[in-house]
């Protein structure tokens, strides 16, 4: 057996074991399992240039240095939120449009990502940082990609930000439940452990797996939606949002096809842009 899908069950394995007579700690030890961020990281001393010309401060947020970009524009402020194990650097396609057409762009690197501290990733981290963000700065638009919408939707949902117009997600998951059970099918771990898992997510972010939901945070969210997803998608598939869709009144679901999770190809780009110029 190829020993990187070895590795993941011996963790399951593991799982298992544990919970049989320390649940919790099988419930904490399967989180920061699943929150160990793997990739997506930049080095200091490798910051690609468009990067570097849009370092902005950096932002101390629930113990984490988060690093903020800003590429100073006339035109209506847009942020950006990358994924999962990405960063910034993500969104290269899209600044560079967006600057020839002078928009205020904002972007920050998530907790564990990109320039920005720690090992370990938890979306309500990342909706903190990127508050502040929206606390201080005028936005007029949010995109976020995959875990980036999800957070999107996380945080307009505890706290209004009325100078947003729109909110784009692009390959977002609507529920987090959808995330974990790829998780358990990778490491195979029993009912038991997604129980005691169930219950330290309770503990830490103040819903149950099941109820952490696009579909039910977005009942609190005035804003315009544009859900872009390609019917390809192998990594999120786009019933998810079409889910979003019908639970989400004042939404647009915008389908491709071929373009895959990313969604960074210039069709995708020019959808982007037709849509802010629409909004100004």
């Amino acid at each position: 057996m190829n020993l990187k899908k070895l590795i993941p069950l011996v963790y399951g394995q593991f799982l298992n074991l544990i919970a049989l007579l320390f649940p919790t700690y099988a419930g904490n030890k399967a989180l920061y399992i699943f929150a160990k961020v793997r990739k997506g990281k930049l080095q200091s001393d490798q910051i690609p240039k468009l990067l570097q010309e849009g370092l902005a401060q950096k932002i101390k947020c629930n113990g984490h240095t988060i690093q903020s970009y800003h590429w100073k524009g006339s035109g209506p402020s847009v942020l950006l939120l990358h994924g999962w194990e990405s960063n910034t650097n993500r969104w290269r396609n899209l600044i560079k449009v967006l600057r020839d057409k002078d928009f205020d762009i904002h972007a920050i690197d998530a907790p564990a990502h990109g320039l920005s501290s720690g090992e370990y990733h938890f979306l309500p981290n990342y909706a903190a940082g990127f508050h502040e963000i929206l606390q201080k700065h005028e936005i007029t638009h949010v995109i976020g990609h995959s875990m980036g919408g999800m957070a999107c939707m996380y945080e307009f949902y505890h706290h209004e930000h009325p100078t947003v117009k729109s909110i784009t997600t692009m390959g977002s998951p609507c529920d987090f439940s959808l995330v974990v059970s790829d998780f358990q099918s990778i490491l195979k771990f029993n009912s038991r452990v997604l129980k005691a898992l169930d219950k330290v997510v309770r503990l830490n972010v103040g819903y149950h797996i099941d109820e952490f939901s696009s579909g039910y945070f977005c009942e609190k969210i005035p804003q315009k939606g544009y859900l872009f997803h390609d019917e390809k998608d192998r990594q999120i598939p786009i019933s998810q949002s079409e889910k979003l869709h019908q639970h989400w009144k004042n939404s647009e679901l915008i389908k491709f096809s071929g373009f895959g999770h990313s969604l960074h190809q210039k069709e995708v780009i020019k959808k982007i842009v037709a849509l802010l110029e629409e909004k100004k």
